[in-house]
């Protein structure tokens, strides 16, 4: 496991109110709070990333690499963690001009699989746990959520399992992006998940 931490560069309103940041960059694995009121923390992770990494490199840095292990049948999972406000979104989702980790690692996962012999099948899932909840968010439709909440369990192999999760087969980048989407106007965005 490989913990990162992307320090959130402060928008134009936090900059205009006076704000300041919160996380203190001490070294390249390494952050702490900047002006705590109590007890100095330090926290050290395997990388800590400032404000001025870009989505681009960042991907190149930390994710890119890990698309060839998936092929080789490699488990990898990805999650941004934090407080509201904190930049989750803005990292795993991005914008169009600008995207983030997720939709650049679904575009490299099919460029590479094109260039594989073997053949491969796609699928995806789209999940939201908040407040201890999973959600699915390709079961929605349209228009609203679906407000059923799924239930874990674990298979005879000891693998977690989310019981009725929806699994869409996409056979390409567009396919990912018109799921992705949808499934991301669902999502509960400035509540930490």
């Amino acid at each position: 496991m490989k913990v990162v931490v992307r320090v959130r560069p402060m928008i134009p309103s936090e900059a205009k109110k006076g704000s300041t940041c919160c996380v203190k960059v001490v070294r390249a694995s390494s952050c702490k709070p900047h002006q705590v009121q109590v007890d100095d923390h330090l926290f050290d992770v395997d990388l800590v990333y400032d404000e001025r990494l870009n989505q681009r490199d960042l991907f190149y840095k930390e994710f890119a690499n890990l698309i060839p292990t998936v092929f080789d049948g490699t488990n990898v999972t990805v999650f941004a963690s934090g407080a509201s406000g904190s930049g989750k979104t803005h990292t795993m989702e991005g914008t169009a001009k600008n995207p983030g980790v997720v939709p650049r690692t679904m575009q490299k996962v099919f460029q590479f699989g094109q260039q594989q012999v073997a053949t491969y099948r796609v699928e995806m899932s789209f999940v939201e746990i908040h407040n201890d909840k999973v959600m699915d968010f390709l079961a929605a439709t349209t228009t609203k959520l679906h407000q059923d909440e799924l239930s874990l369990s674990t298979s005879a192999s000891g693998r977690v399992v989310v019981d009725g999760l929806i699994t869409r087969h996409i056979a390409s980048f567009a396919d990912f992006e018109a799921l992705y989407e949808r499934a991301c106007k669902f999502r509960r965005k400035g509540a930490a998940t």
